[in-house]
């Protein structure tokens, strides 16, 4: 054989191997090189925006640019900048900056295979978090049921839910800023996944927390729809109503009195250095009133009218939906005062508290509501001392009680509506925190191994059953519509009149009506 014959023959496996070993995609921007691991590869910070800073800081996000030969995607990109931190474990790791509009792609193969795509859109309030987070590898989820999982990042905080109302077009800032980079990562997909074994036409939309409350709005902003074929709220807070640019001024102004600059003088904020920006944002985050301090609003370019008007007039969408929370959300938020957690509490002042936190309109409900929850929770071997009781109320008046209005609504529009209530309790400090907000994010992803989550998630056959039973009812529902898995009880739709839940624990069962006594409780309050 001639020198350069076997140097052919030579070639062509190394070239196979190189490519097993370095994945490469050629996106419609340019070639991204990504990791191989085992049954799966990743591509990390590839760009589905221009960077949003300098004179695009508050703009609605560009089309990334092109670039020349290959892109390493080995490396997470850089986290949006991070606000004030509420509960533990909820803040970015790592570089931080403005210029954050990255996604990342964990596939089984790059092969056009056209799979069932879930994208991921993480919590924090709108002000923190991140897709880089050890929580939210997608490589065991889409290794799962072989299917492809997105993560993304946006912008945060002031510098992507600050609102400027109309004032703001006139030199180019928009609102909603986070939800326009949702939404142009999703055109992204639209694109580009194919390329990735991914199937554009079949995409389903999955986040938690602020991350749930990001995928009901997607669901009524009319220039999303098309772009996504179902979708998953875990720990939303229900948004069929929102306050305007105008109600969300106060912010606003509190920055600018942060700043020390005039009344009106937003446009200012464009050359505001970074750390200063984010030095005001934490001014005003410590001295608003309420939780959380940057949210969605309404705004013309993409929520124009309320979203339950959206939603009921057919401008949103109504595709399939699964949507849940968890039993004792707000447990995960009182760590930061765990001072209190057993503090003796008498009931009128227990009463007090939370009426302080009900509607105007719902005065002298507090005692109906702390009475039905004590019964409620002292029967089924719960705590359900004065603390615990306010503990879960609050993570219902916040979580499951607007999830609940949301599902009511939404199901009326689509009747492959379906709802659970996860109950797994956690092991961390002696089963305090219960079925904690956040929770079930390790048993979705399958990330129960990674670290902390053996303290917070537990381990042993029970985690990993229950992970498994998860992951395969997430992606069968992300493949065929039906939410369904071997070890999980048939998953009947959501109706009015039994409102059937599947409450999601070491044992599973579909029952009518979770917890029925204290949603029954908010009727004509909330």
């Amino acid at each position: 054989m001639k020198s350069r014959e076997r140097s052919a023959w030579l070639d062509e496996p190394l070239a196979i191997y190189t490519q097993l070993m370095s994945p490469q995609v050629e996106t419609q921007y340019g070639t991204i090189e990504g990791e191989q691991r085992q049954a799966h590869s990743v591509f990390r910070a590839i760009p589905y925006a221009r960077p949003p800073v300098g004179a695009l800081r508050f703009r609605a996000p560009e089309p990334p640019e092109s670039w020349q030969g290959v892109r390493p995607g080995r490396e997470f990109g850089p986290s949006a900048m991070q606000g004030a931190v509420f509960a533990p474990g909820v803040a970015a790791e790592g570089a931080q900056s403005e210029d954050c509009l990255y996604l990342n792609v964990f596939t089984p193969c790059a092969d056009q295979g056209k799979r069932p795509v879930l994208f991921w859109i993480h919590g924090g309030a709108f002000t923190v978090g991140s897709a880089s987070a050890p929580l939210y590898d997608g490589g065991r989820l889409a290794e799962s049921a072989d299917v492809v999982v997105v993560t993304i990042n946006y912008r945060l905080g002031a510098l992507g839910y600050l609102a400027f109302g109309e004032a703001g077009e006139r030199w180019g800032a928009v609102d909603n800023r986070g939800q326009h980079d949702q939404i142009a990562a999703l055109r992204w997909v639209q694109a580009n996944i194919e390329r990735f074994g991914g199937d554009p036409c079949n995409v389903t939309l999955f986040g938690e927390s602020a991350g749930g409350t990001a995928v009901s709005l997607l669901l009524a902003t009319p220039s999303a729809r098309g772009l996504f074929a179902r979708a998953i709220v875990q720990s939303g807070t229900g948004p069929l109503k929102l306050p305007t640019a105008e109600q969300a001024e106060a912010s606003g102004v509190a920055m600018l009195r942060a700043l020390e600059l005039g009344k009106g003088q937003y446009e200012r904020l464009r050359d505001v250095p970074t750390a200063t920006l984010m030095r005001a944002q934490a001014s005003v985050e410590d001295n608003a009133v309420g939780w959380p301090h940057f949210n969605p609003v309404l705004d013309r370019a993409l929520l124009p009218a309320q979203p339950a008007e959206l939603l009921a007039s057919g401008r949103g969408s109504s595709v399939p939906l699964i949507l849940g929370t968890n039993r004792d959300e707000w447990n995960l938020f009182a760590l930061m005062s765990m001072g209190d957690w057993n503090k003796p509490l008498g009931d009128a002042e227990a009463i007090a508290s939370i009426e302080r936190k009900l509607p105007a309109d719902a005065a002298g409900a507090g005692a109906q509501l702390l009475d039905a929850y004590r019964s409620s929770r002292s029967a089924r071997g719960l705590a359900h001392g004065n603390r615990a009781l306010l503990r879960a109320l609050e993570g219902d008046l916040r979580f499951r009680i607007p999830s609940l209005r949301f599902a009511e609504h939404y199901q009326k529009l689509q009747p492959a509506t379906y709802v659970y209530l996860f109950c797994y309790e956690s092991p961390a400090l002696g089963g305090a925190l219960g079925a904690c907000h956040a929770l079930e994010l390790p048993f979705v992803f399958g990330t129960y191994e990674s670290p902390a989550q053996e303290k917070f998630a537990g381990a042993g056959d029970t985690v990993v059953a229950l992970s498994t039973a998860m992951m395969q009812a997430w992606t069968r529902f992300a493949a065929a519509e039906q939410p369904a898995a071997s070890a999980l009880p048939a998953w009947a739709r959501y109706d009015l009149e039994r409102r059937p839940t599947l409450e999601l624990a070491a044992e599973s069962r579909l029952v009518d009506d979770a917890y029925g006594e204290e949603r029954r409780a908010w009727t004509g309050i909330f």
